[in-house]
């Protein structure tokens, strides 16, 4: 905590010689640095990665105390495996469609569980540190990609229907910090929305959806004109070591929301509707096998991926069991998130892909009590004044 503003903030400690063992991986050594930077710069997206500010992929392993079961190899090099009160530090480059350099982390982890490099044991870790460095880079190659693509989701059209204080015009626009508003649900809605989930054959999650669109709908009075939301799919990896350390991986969806405001527009279309295109999103994960198993043209295409700068509402939904929420599902991709269990509220995903998220919104249900759970999370952006 710096001590004047009573604020909290992370500290790396500095790496010494002194007290501890540094590993650092094979990505950092000037062997495989080359290899990397091409298959992102001239296989990936040549148009969208610029030289200045790259990072390459960094695994650290900090040793606080010396372990006295190394491993003996046969050609006789000693390998630290991990013990309690290790650090781990990742670095990666973090872009929209930065798949290679996940991969080659992927790979890495999964080599060194399989040569038993590293321990796969719960308590063998007390520290895991994901660092995402931005530089800023010149992105505006990849914005006029997809204004390109995306042009009838105007930004600046979507956010003049949010509610502020004071007309946009009248004063410059201010940062203002992020804040969230939680509600419950009345349990008689509840049941009436499982009820609606039972009959249209779908879940809770998906009627949570449906009826967050037709709020935001009816909130801007957009049934006009089309809205871009964002959901969340997800697949694990195929290693099931690296999978429990490093997570999901993420695939952002973009819903185009269209709909005509007349008598003919039912909640129990827009429900259909809505599942409809959850399916048809899932149809282009790839998540029986290599999940970067893939080439440029499909990660370029709209259809395979969001956009990065769209009138996006990132539409999440919290665990309902096992450690997991299903939408709907394909094989074993679905929506996924991660929950705190100190406090149970969740927390946002640990890789996340860069988009301008105006408005977020999660979802929690308790099966045991229940109960359901809106939270709406209004993040730090540009305001006159904060949001009503």
């Amino acid at each position: 905590m710096e001590p004047t503003t009573k604020k909290w903030y992370q500290q790396i400690e500095e790496l010494t010689d002194e007290g501890f063992i540094f590993t650092e991986s094979e990505l950092g050594q000037n062997s495989n640095s080359d290899s990397l930077l091409d298959l992102m710069i001239l296989e990936r997206a040549p148009n969208l990665f610029t030289l200045d500010g790259s990072r390459r992929v960094h695994l650290h392993i900090v040793r606080r105390h010396l372990n006295d079961n190394d491993q003996q190899q046969d050609d006789g090099a000693t390998y630290d495996t991990l013990c309690i009160e290790d650090i781990i530090i990742i670095t990666v480059r973090h872009e929209s469609i930065d798949y290679t350099s996940m991969k080659f982390l992927m790979d890495e982890l999964s080599d060194a569980y399989r040569n038993g490099h590293l321990e796969n044991q719960p308590d063998a870790v007390s520290y895991l540190d994901y660092t995402l460095y931005e530089r800023r880079n010149d992105r505006s190659v990849g914005f006029n990609y997809w204004q390109e693509h995306q042009r009838n989701l105007n930004t600046a059209d979507f956010l003049s229907h949010i509610p502020c204080d004071q007309p946009w015009i009248a004063h410059p626009p201010a940062v203002v910090p992020a804040h969230s508003i939680v509600s419950r649900v009345d349990k008689n809605i509840t049941q009436t929305m499982l009820q609606c989930a039972d009959a249209c054959n779908t879940t809770l999650a998906t009627i949570c959806l449906a009826s967050f669109c037709a709020f935001i709908y009816d909130m801007t009075n957009y049934w006009h004109d089309d809205i871009g939301i964002t959901y969340t799919m997800a697949s694990r990896p195929t290693e099931p070591e690296a999978g429990g350390l490093i997570g999901p991986f993420m695939y952002l969806k973009l819903l185009r929301m269209h709909l005509e405001n007349g008598p003919h527009t039912t909640f129990l279309k827009l429900v259909h509707w809505v599942r409809s295109a959850v399916m048809e999103g899932f149809k282009h994960v790839r998540a029986t096998h290599d999940p970067f198993d893939t080439n440029i043209h499909d990660a370029l295409s709209p259809s395979s991926l969001s956009p990065e700068m769209c009138p996006c509402v990132a539409v999440q939904f919290d665990l309902e069991e096992n450690n997991h929420l299903i939408l709907d599902e394909a094989g074993d991709a679905r929506l996924d998130i991660l929950r705190n269990e100190d406090d149970g509220f969740p927390l946002d995903m640990w890789w996340r892909v860069a988009s301008n998220d105006y408005w977020i919104t999660l979802f929690n249900y308790n099966p045991e009590a229940e109960e359901l759970r809106c939270v709406s999370i209004f993040p730090a952006t540009l305001f006159e004044r904060p949001t009503a």
